[in-house]
Order: structure tokens, then C-alpha cells, then sequence
């Protein structure tokens, strides 16, 4: 009887646990029932059952989004330093050509970063400039021009020039700063330098009257003169020099008993 109490304790332990799960009852010869574990069947797998497990592909980088030329040749120079550019190279010249007007000139090595040429004055200092102009740069990589610009200029005093370069990458850079000096009572000018045929003298009289207008070659041989009539305030004479050979030359005018000194230019047979 008390077999059959803890074989039936047993059995209640068995019944809560995963384990009564794999008994079962089996009969042996004797005609016995007893408690046994079960026997999982053979499990056949034909060829024709078996899994097939597919191939994972590689996982690949996302490739960048697509760019444009300006950014394709960015990431070529950040890769590779013979594409890199070189610093742009700027040298700024001005030239007072007649009381009322300087010539501006100035060479650049272009460069595709080059956008455009910020063209600054200043009329007090050399430190205070202001914005007057700008002009477009040319984007061809490795050659370098001449620009050339006209800035209305009536200032009787030094003025002070320079120019700010503006790349596409948001930098910028600044050239020399020129000096061209203001003009006087006794001062004239002479343009266009060089000249082909003729050239213009500008120049302020107090008074009106009759001129003399001499030219020498560079030796200081008198090669031509020329009267000219004065009128009181600006004159602006045209004087031919289609005779004279190419070569250097400098002008000397004279009005009344008033001296306006010596001014030079270049004769040339062409442009």
C-alpha cells in the first residue's frame, strides 16, 4: 500500500513536468505494467528531402550619390596632388593717363577656382578702400592674362589701388597695392601708351593762349613740333605721330612762359 502512495506521489511530480511527457506504459513478459521512456522514431531523410539552404549574398557599400564635374574634380585634387592648383599669382599696376582718368592693369594666373576680380580704391589712405568695380576672371587652368580696366579718377592726390580675388571655394586673396599719384597745374599726360599713330595730351591751363609741343627721340634729337591753341581750364590736343619711326620718345609742352615738364611714350607700328 505504501508502494502505491509513492509510486502515485511520483506520478503527481511526473505530471507537472516536462519529462511525463516522454513515458509510457509497456507490459512485460511476466504481464506487468511499467514505466518507460519513449523511443523517438527514426527520422529518413531521402536525397530529395533535404534542405536547401540559399546562398547570403555579400553585403556591399552603398555607393555615393553621383556628382557633378565640380565635384568630381574636387575629390580628384583631394586625392591626388598632381591635379592640385597652384596658388593664384596677381601683380597690380596703375597709371594716371589724363587729369580725369587712371589706367588699371594686371596680370593673373588663372586657375578653375578663379571666379572674379573685386577692384578696390581708397583716396585717403592706403588702408580704407572701398568697392569701384569688379571684373569676371577667366577659368582656363594653367595660363595667365592681362586684364585691363579704366577707373574715372579726377583725385589731385595720390590714390591707392588693389584688388581682391574671389575663388569659387568661398576664399579669397589680395594683391599689391598700387600707388598712382593725382595731377598738378603743371601736369600733363599723354595716351594711348603704347601708341600706333596719334596721341592725346591732356592737360589744365590757367590761362588762355598759344603752345609749343616738342617731341624727342631717345637720343634728344628734335624729331617734331607742334603749335597748339590753349584755352583757359582742360585742353585735350590730338597730335599725329605717324612719321616717327618706332622707338621711345618723350614730350615736352610749353605754354606761354609755363613749362609743363616731360612726359614719355612708346611709338609701335602695330598692336
Amino acid at each position: 500500500m505504501k508502494a502505491y502512495k509513492i509510486f502515485g506521489v511520483i506520478m503527481v511530480l511526473l505530471g507537472s513536468s516536462p519529462l511525463w511527457a516522454q513515458l509510457t506504459l509497456v507490459k512485460n513478459g511476466a504481464g506487468h505494467f511499467k514505466y518507460a521512456l519513449k523511443q523517438p522514431p527514426s527520422i529518413i531523410v531521402s536525397a530529395a528531402s533535404k534542405i536547401k539552404v540559399a546562398s547570403i549574398p555579400a553585403i556591399s557599400k552603398p555607393k555615393p550619390a553621383g556628382l557633378d564635374l565640380e565635384g568630381q574634380m574636387q575629390m580628384l585634387r583631394e586625392q591626388c596632388t598632381l591635379l592640385r592648383e597652384p596658388s593664384p599669382t596677381l601683380h597690380l599696376t596703375g597709371e594716371r593717363r589724363n587729369t580725369a582718368l587712371v589706367g588699371l592693369q594686371w596680370k593673373a594666373t588663372n586657375g578653375i577656382n578663379n571666379e572674379e576680380f573685386i577692384v578696390e580704391r581708397s583716396l585717403s589712405d592706403s588702408m580704407h578702400f572701398e568697392v569701384i568695380n569688379n571684373v569676371w576672371a577667366n577659368s582656363i587652368s594653367g595660363f595667365s592674362d592681362t586684364y585691363r580696366l579704366p577707373d574715372n579718377n579726377d583725385y589731385d592726390n595720390i590714390s591707392y589701388y588693389r584688388l581682391r580675388l574671389v575663388l569659387r571655394t568661398g576664399k579669397y586673396l589680395y594683391s599689391n597695392i598700387a600707388e598712382v599719384k593725382g595731377y598738378d597745374n603743371h601736369s600733363f599726360f599723354v595716351y594711348p601708351n603704347p601708341a600706333l599713330s596719334q596721341v592725346s595730351v591732356n592737360f589744365l591751363s590757367k590761362e588762355q593762349g598759344t603752345g609749343m609741343i616738342r617731341i624727342h627721340d631717345a637720343a634728344g634729337r628734335l624729331v617734331g613740333q607742334q603749335s597748339i591753341v590753349v584755352q583757359e581750364g582742360m585742353n585735350l590736343q590730338n597730335i599725329s605721330i605717324s612719321r616717327l619711326i618706332q622707338g621711345n620718345y618723350s614730350m615736352q609742352l610749353n605754354v606761354a612762359d609755363q613749362t609743363y615738364g616731360v612726359s614719355k611714350f612708346i611709338k609701335v607700328d602695330r598692336y
